[in-house]
């Protein structure tokens, strides 16, 4: 969307006048834009893209805010709704650091899902977690390896192919049946650095909510191992117990590998994101983890 229409957001949404514009370049599926009030940063316009809306997810944020303060503040438009009809919303910026690697965020990530589970019981929210079997899973493989082949042999394509195949190569390799999922919870969904701020008046802050649902708790658990982490075994193994020392680590991780070959992202998001950069760097981020994942699991 152009600068105009940002404007015409905020006029007629938020009765916002006078502000500046900023599109963060961040590696996001939605639009994000920081808006200036006075020369100030205040406030963060982002768009949802309509495969990705998921209103309940800031009513969560809304009470992550409310009561325990570690999540932006929500702002309701001139109609009294957090969202418009274009997929718009808006919330305060928070000042803070983004965190880095940390074996301490473990117990943070224990803690927001003991929140989570508490506004939970005021809110309610169906399951989104799925079981695939594999049968199911070489299905989606080959649709997407015809897909991406029919693309040509640019850059995308290949590494597109190059995932498929990596998936194949574990699936058979590990003997894989499909992905069953057995703990769930209410998870952030996207749990990583780019989205938690260390602000000093409320430690950390929580951002982007756009996945949350009622997941698998080990797939949030594991991949936020790796991704606050080196990715390194003794690592991995010593967030997992941070999280909670009783929890099954060995159990956790396959779930996860399983869930890693099982799962089409971010193949999935190709036809509604116009990005080839971004769609690249996700394909590859996703081959780095399951190759990663795959050496933990074998080493421990």
């Amino acid at each position: 969307m152009k600068g105009k229409d940002i404007y015409k957001v905020l006029r007629e949404s938020y009765d916002i006048k006078d502000a500046e514009i900023e599109k963060v370049s961040i590696s996001s599926i939605n639009d994000v834009y920081v808006i200036y009030i006075s020369g100030q940063k205040k406030y963060v316009l982002k768009k949802w893209k309509k495969n990705i809306t998921n209103i309940i997810s800031l009513k969560f944020q809304n009470e992550l805010e409310r009561r325990y303060k570690i999540a932006p503040k929500l702002y309701v438009n001139v109609h009294g709704n957090y969202v418009n009809e274009d997929g718009y919303f808006l919330q305060e910026y928070v000042n803070g650091n983004f965190v880095e690697k940390n074996m301490n965020i473990a117990q943070f990530l224990f803690k927001l899902h003991k929140y989570l589970s508490k506004i939970q019981k005021d809110i309610k929210i169906e399951p989104r977690g799925y079981k695939k079997s594999i049968e199911c899973a070489n299905r989606d493989l080959t649709n997407y390896e015809d897909y991406f082949k029919r693309k040509g042999n640019n850059d995308l394509a290949v590494n597109a192919i190059d995932l498929i195949d990596l998936r194949r190569k574990i699936i058979q390799s590990t003997n894989c049946i499909g992905y069953f999922p057995k703990k769930f919870g209410i998870v952030h969904g996207d749990f990583k650095p780019d989205n938690l701020l260390y602000v000093p008046s409320s430690n950390y802050c929580v951002l982007d909510f756009d996945y949350l649902g009622f997941k698998d708790l080990d797939v949030e658990i594991c991949r936020a191992s790796f991704e606050f982490t080196n990715g390194e075994v003794k690592d991995v193994l010593e967030f997992i117990h941070s999280y909670c020392y009783l929890y099954d680590h060995k159990e956790a991780l396959k779930n996860f590998l399983n869930y890693l070959l099982i799962n089409n992202f971010p193949l999935n998001i190709s036809s509604y994101v116009s990005n080839d950069d971004l769609l690249e760097k996700l394909i590859l981020d996703r081959k780095y983890l399951i190759c990663k994942v795959t050496k933990v699991i074998e080493n421990c």
